[in-house]
């Protein structure tokens, strides 16, 4: 069982071994792809209980630092070298947010690129959720007709305000096992994170107000922010701690920031992770300054090593976090059942739902609450967790290192099923998106990750697919095309 909120800080022999461990991965000893000591030879070594030294490595690889490999052992997955860079040229001394007006060229591309997503010719390469191939339709499909039998009647009437009770409460037990203590009183049920984050800055912002969101920003919400009228700050994000919070501290002591917008787990389409001591550093700075924090929590589910990492929702002791997630890109793309638990923002979250979408999907509810009871979910989401794992390291080998130019790098993930690719410089990835449309074959450009002209040479690739020669070949084709402009400057 979790330990209490309220149980009382104090050291614990674990830390000081992750504090000694971090400081020397990060500093290159031990290497990248090194095995570490066992948990029991390790414990032998320092002294200290098997259980003391799982700790440690559970602690590291929830910091991205280390990844457990089923029947091997632990191994080094940190290497700065081969990480995409994230720094800014020329990062603003005082971050001032975009204004008001017409969405930017970057962002305005974005109905164009969505018509081209739903073009049944078009071989998507930037798909932000594991491939339909793997999600349980047929046990689904059961679970939504065994759903729609115990409602009867009221599966034909407006659903409760909240949502179907049974799938709130399942939800708020999947968060105390993970450490997190939501009730189910304080959880709305939503249409998907979108509808949320739609809520979220209705209820808590004003037209005209700011907003700080992490860059590479995930382009929907600047759709959102825009249509809400909002100005936006961009924060830009460090490989090895996520959203550079020296920066956000510059920005919210230079602006009135309203709300932030984060995504500390697996971030989209970095993918990089927050170290627990940073989500607790970002809620700390935004709980000082009565800043709402949304999360975005979509992702963490789909974690490759042996514990789920925690959301920065874990360090709010004032319920100011709004945390929002999904099944979408867990279960099914088409279920649109999320959820937010909305902290101490629940009466003005609740009264926008109710004014935005009275009413969710009962029906759709009561199916997933079946999936979860008959222990179908936990199965599922095992499957796809190892599926995801094992999927990545066929893309980097037989994707991104046998197709893709030299000097490509590559975001080496602990979770979720995107990769952040960034390629030679003089590789404009704008253009190989439209050289790879003419072939039928659909990517994302970096360059929609964000209101200004950055991330030119970034690419968001999918490793979510089921392999097959055809998506071998149509990487293949991205790569070639990516060489081929590196030719002609040449």
């Amino acid at each position: 069982m979790p330990e209490s909120r309220n149980a009382k800080s104090r050291p614990k022999v674990y830390e000081g071994i992750v504090e000694k461990l971090s400081v020397q991965i990060r500093g290159g000893t031990p290497p990248f792809g090194a095995k570490l000591p066992s948990v029991r030879e390790f414990g032998r070594h320092l002294g200290v209980t098997p259980t003391t030294v799982t700790r440690a490595y559970w602690a590291l690889e929830g910091e991205g630092l280390i990844e457990a490999r089923p029947q091997s052992g632990f191994f080094v997955s940190y290497s700065k070298e081969n990480r995409p860079s994230t720094h800014w040229e020329g990062e603003e001394k005082n971050p001032r947010p975009i204004g008001k007006g017409p969405l930017s060229a970057q962002i305005n591309f974005l109905p164009y690129i969505f018509q081209q997503m739903v073009n049944p010719k078009n071989l998507f390469l930037s798909l932000g959720f594991p491939g339909l191939s793997v999600f349980p339709s047929k046990d689904f499909q059961r679970s939504v007709g065994l759903g729609r039998t115990k409602l009867g009647a009221k599966g034909l009437e407006y659903n409760w305000p909240n949502g179907y009770q049974p799938l709130l409460q399942q939800i708020s037990k999947e968060y105390f096992n993970c450490g997190v203590e939501i009730r189910p009183d304080n959880l709305l049920l939503t249409t998907g994170v979108s509808e949320g984050i739609n809520i979220a800055l209705r209820a808590l912002t004003r037209p005209g107000d700011i907003i700080a969101v992490e860059s590479p920003i995930f382009p929907m919400w600047a759709v959102v922010a825009q249509n809400c009228g909002l100005r936006i700050i961009e924060i830009p994000i460090d490989s090895e701690s996520g959203m550079n919070l020296d920066y956000l501290e510059r920005a919210i002591q230079k602006n009135r920031v309203s709300a932030v917008i984060a995504m500390p787990n697996f971030h989209h389409p970095t993918t990089y992770c927050m170290p627990d001591a940073a989500k607790a550093r970002l809620v700390s700075i935004l709980e000082k300054k009565d800043i709402p924090l949304i999360e975005n929590d979509i992702y963490s589910e789909l974690y490759f090593g042996t514990r789920r990492p925690k959301p920065a929702k874990a360090f709010d002791r004032t319920g100011n976090v709004v945390l929002l997630s999904s099944f979408s890109k867990i279960l099914a793309p088409g279920l649109r059942v999320g959820w937010m638990a909305a902290g101490k923002y629940m009466k003005e979250l609740s009264g926008q739902k109710f004014v935005g979408n009275a009413s969710t999907n009962p029906v759709t509810e009561a199916g997933v609450s079946d999936f979860i009871a008959r222990g179908l979910y936990k199965r599922h989401m095992k499957k796809v967790r190892s599926f995801c794992a094992e999927n990545f390291k066929r893309f980097e080998a037989e994707a991104i290192s046998r197709h893709f130019p030299e000097g490509t790098r590559i975001t080496r993930p602990n979770g979720g099923c995107l990769c952040w690719i960034e390629l030679p410089d003089h590789v404009n990835a704008l253009r190989l998106h439209y050289d790879a449309l003419k072939r039928n074959i659909l990517i994302f450009p970096g360059n929609i990750f964000s209101l200004k002209p950055r991330h030119l040479n970034f690419l968001s690739l999918s490793f979510g697919m089921v392999w097959s020669d055809s998506i071998e070949a149509a990487f293949k084709e991205v790569g070639d095309l990516a060489k081929e402009q590196l030719r002609f400057r040449n």
